[in-house]
This record gives structure tokens, C-alpha cells and sequence, in this order.
């Protein structure tokens, strides 16, 4: 290309792009002051700033509010496209509504005055706080806090983000002063991947949360998911035990990703309803838990399943779920165990790795059913003999039973086992019915006393001590 022809082709890049920046109707400020006075305002007319602009803001105008320049809305403010650079704030009820985009990289205060805020474009948060508390803020399209905070203390009206809202860079946001769940709506999902902490009291996600790095802690009221819930990196916390926490779809932490929601103690406050799977090295912990509504998965992966999944409290299975996957993690129950279901819907839990129950095994019908597939391992702790009520299927070749208590002594329910290990090291363990073991037994340590009771083993007999072996006591 000519080297004339490219130069004057560079300049009218340069006027074309000039143009989009400023337009006839724009308005900034020029001091600080109220919203509806005219001597705060300047106005591009095309060539040059007016100053005192002629005439207020108008539905067409794009505003800008520099730096050092502090305005208050005085009066109902209906704009295009509003960018923040200095500070503005709220007074009264007097709404601020952007039919374009609402940008900000300084300060936007409406904390203890202002009216609704209405974004009918995409807010973008890039340095700086924006704070909202005695009304509502809606947003059409995304929301991104790439710096800076987002601080929304109000629990008074529905603040509804109708986008996907990211968090990124050191971005943060916060809304726990809002602790009713439908106060708070992210209507695309919310994605976290921030340095920083996004931090709620009650929402509703409509759509998927992410969280690649970075902090999200949840701690008041309701709180609940209609889709995925991924945890790549960083970290998850539930400090919520007064309200209903419910993820519909699958839960997955993976990578290094930590999860944690020990304080829910009550089982109805933590519904997983399409399963949950560990693919991190880091740990879930979880207190309560309530698997309901779809049959599901305990998944802990062979790639990057090196952290563990415990749960402290006691958790219902409503439905079909199955224990499965060859990761290193563990997997513990401390609590009571509960397999539920109803009379027309039985349920099973199948296990099929290495499952430690510390509490008790049990279910609410005589169908309610624990199955130890091929391969997989339980080791049980508690004194009181598992499946009372309902089926206790270890029958299934090369499962293992161990009875594993070294501290107290335990029933151990007299079924048809395939392979039964007894390690009671200062303790005893006791037969409570007619027992077959169509593997192998082996008696580590302790006693095993098997009372009046029939008992046949159909492989081998490994006992370390004979003492050990107690008959017709």
C-alpha cells in the first residue's frame, strides 16, 4: 500500500474511533454537586464541551462522572450509559435508571439513601466499591467485577442480576445482609473466579456456579442451585444452619478445590439431588446431608481423587445412590447412616470402593437395602449391628466386611457374608444370628465370640491368636 494512502487510511481509523468515544448529547461533570444542577454539567455539542451545559442529562445521553467529582441523585435520573469515575451518590427515593451499560472504577454509593437502581444494559465494576442497601438493583444483561467490590446490604426488595454474574481479577462481591433467598437472584449463574471472596447470606441461582480460585462462603438463610455446581480451584464454605441449602444439579470439586459445609447439622438443610463427585486433592467436608429426588453417584475419580470426603453429621439416602470410583480419597461416615425410601419406592445403596461408617448403618423399611459389590470394602465401627432394619447384602464375591472397632465391643450381624474380617484389638466382637462366610475369615485381633449361633466358613480361617476365637459362650 501507497505510504500516503496508508497514512490518511491510520487517520481516519483514528477520527472513526474518535467518534465512537464521544457524541453530540454527551454529558460529564465538571465539580461536585447535586444531579439536577445545571452549573455541575458540561455537554458535548459536537466540537467542543459546553460548560454550564445547556440542559440536564436526558434519556439518549451518555454520562460521565470524573474523577475527583462527587454527585449526589437528587432526583429520578433516566440515562443511557452511566460511567463512575469519581463518586456518586444516593439520596432520598430518587431512583437511577440506565437504558445502556452502567460502568464504574470509583465509587458508587447508595448504602444509606437512594432509590432503585435499574440497569437495563451490562454493569462493569473494575476498581473501586459500589454499595446498595435500601432498595433494589436490577441488571438485564452481565455483571463483571473484574476489581474493586460490589456490597449489597439490602434485604428490603428484590435485587435481580437477569445475566451471568463474574467475579474475576481481585474482584469481590457481598450480599450477607440479604437472608431471604428470593432477595437475591442470579438468573445465568454466577461465576467466581476472583482472588478476592464472594460472600452471600440467602440467593437463588438460576443456572450453574463456578468457582475456578479464590473464596465463596455462603451464611444465612436459603440457599440454592437449578444447575451444576463446579468447584475447580479455590475454595467453597457453608456456614449455613438456618435455611435449606439445595444443589439440583452435580456437584463436582476438582483440582486442588476445597468444600465445606461441616456446619449444617441438620440433615433436611443440605439436599444434593443429582450426586457429587471428588476429583481434587483438596477435602469436602460436610456435615448433614440429604441425597433426594434422583437417583445418584459418590464418585471419588482416579484423576486428582486424592482428597477425602467425610461427613460429620448424619445423612438419608432417599434414593438409589451408588459409592463408586478408584481415587485414594476416603470416604467416612461418622454419624448415623440412613437409607429411607418408601413403601412403593425402595431404596439401595450400593457400595463399590472402601466406605468407612464410624456410626450406625440402618433403614426405615425392611426394603431399605446396603449392597457391598464386587470388590468393595467396609469397614465398620459402630456398636450396634448394621441394617436392623432392612437388607444387609454382603453376600456378592470378593466384598470384604471388617469389624473395626478397637475401643468397644460390637454386634456383628449374623448374615451370609463373602469375606468377614474381625480386628477388635483390645475388644470383642459378638454374633447375634446364624452366620455363613462363603470367603475367607480372618481374626486379626480382639475376640470374636459367636455365641449359640451357627457358623460356617466355606475358604480359609486366619486367626492370629486361637484365644481369640470364642464358642457357645
Amino acid at each position: 500500500m501507497d505510504k500516503k494512502l496508508y497514512s490518511i487510511f491510520i487517520l481516519l481509523l483514528l477520527d472513526i474511533s474518535f467518534c465512537f468515544c464521544q457524541s453530540v448529547d454527551d454529558f460529564r461533570t465538571n465539580s461536585s454537586g447535586n444531579w439536577n444542577i445545571l452549573s455541575k454539567w458540561e455537554r458535548w455539542d459536537g466540537s467542543s464541551w459546553v460548560n454550564p451545559a445547556p440542559s440536564l442529562p436526558s434519556a439518549t445521553s451518555n454520562v460521565t462522572i470524573q474523577p475527583g467529582h462527587t454527585i449526589t441523585v437528587n432526583q429520578a435520573v433516566n440515562i443511557e450509559n452511566l460511567d463512575v469515575k469519581g463518586t456518586l451518590t444516593g439520596n432520598g427515593a430518587n431512583s437511577l435508571t440506565t437504558s445502556g451499560n452502567f460502568s464504574s472504577s470509583g465509587t458508587v454509593n447508595f448504602g444509606s439513601a437512594g432509590g432503585d437502581i435499574t440497569i437495563q444494559g451490562s454493569l462493569s465494576i473494575n476498581a473501586g466499591s459500589f454499595t446498595i442497601r435500601s432498595y433494589k438493583i436490577s441488571v438485564t444483561n452481565t455483571t463483571t467485577i473484574s476489581s474493586g467490590t460490589f456490597t449489597d446490604n439490602n434485604n428490603n426488595g428484590t435485587d435481580t442480576f437477569t445475566g451471568l454474574v463474574t467475579v474475576l481479577g481481585s474482584g469481590a462481591f457481598t450480599s450477607t445482609s440479604v437472608t431471604t433467598a428470593t432477595n437475591m437472584l442470579f438468573n445465568n449463574g454466577l461465576t467466581h473466579s476472583s482472588s478476592g471472596t464472594t460472600a452471600l447470606g440467602s440467593a437463588t441461582i438460576t443456572g450453574n456456579l463456578s468457582i475456578s480460585q479464590g473464596a465463596l462462603t455462603v451464611s444465612s438463610g436459603n440457599f440454592s442451585i437449578s444447575g451444576t455446581t463446579d468447584i475447580s480451584g479455590g475454595a467453597f464454605t457453608d456456614n449455613n444452619n438456618g435455611g435449606v441449602d439445595t444443589f439440583t444439579g452435580l456437584v463436582t470439586v476438582s483440582n486442588n478445590a476445597t468444600w465445606t459445609t461441616s456446619s449444617v447439622t441438620t440433615i433436611s438443610n443440605l439436599i444434593f439431588e443429582n450426586g457429587l463427585t471428588q476429583s481434587s486433592s483438596g477435602a469436602i467436608s460436610v456435615g448433614s446431608a440429604n441425597f433426594n429426588t434422583n437417583s445418584q453417584n459418590i464418585t471419588i475419580t482416579p484423576t486428582n481423587g486424592t482428597g477425602n470426603i467425610s461427613f460429620a453429621r448424619s445423612v438419608y439416602f432417599n434414593v438409589n445412590t451408588t459409592i463408586s470410583g478408584t481415587g485414594t480419597g476416603s470416604l467416612t461416615f461418622s454419624r448415623v447412616v440412613m437409607i429411607a425410601g418408601s413403601a412403593s419406592t425402595p431404596v439401595s445403596l450400593i457400595n463399590q470402593r472402601t466406605v468407612i461408617i464410624n456410626g450406625q448403618l440402618n433403614g426405615t423399611l425392611g426394603t431399605s437395602t446396603w449392597f457391598n459389590d464386587n470388590g468393595s470394602v467396609l469397614y465398620y465401627n459402630s456398636t450396634t449391628s448394621p441394617m436392623n432394619t432392612g437388607v444387609f447384602d454382603v453376600a456378592t464375591n470378593a466384598n470384604t466386611v471388617v469389624y473395626n472397632n478397637t475401643s468397644s465391643s460390637q454386634t456383628v450381624k449374623g448374615t451370609t457374608y463373602h469375606h468377614l474380617t474381625i480386628n477388635k484389638s483390645g475388644s470383642t466382637g459378638t454374633l447375634d444370628a446364624n452366620t455363613i462366610v462363603n470367603g475367607n475369615l480372618s481374626i486379626t485381633s480382639g475376640i470374636f465370640n459367636i455365641s449359640n449361633f451357627d457358623f460356617y466358613v466355606y475358604g480359609t480361617t486366619d486367626i492370629s491368636d486361637p484365644l481369640t476365637f470364642q464358642l457357645n459362650q
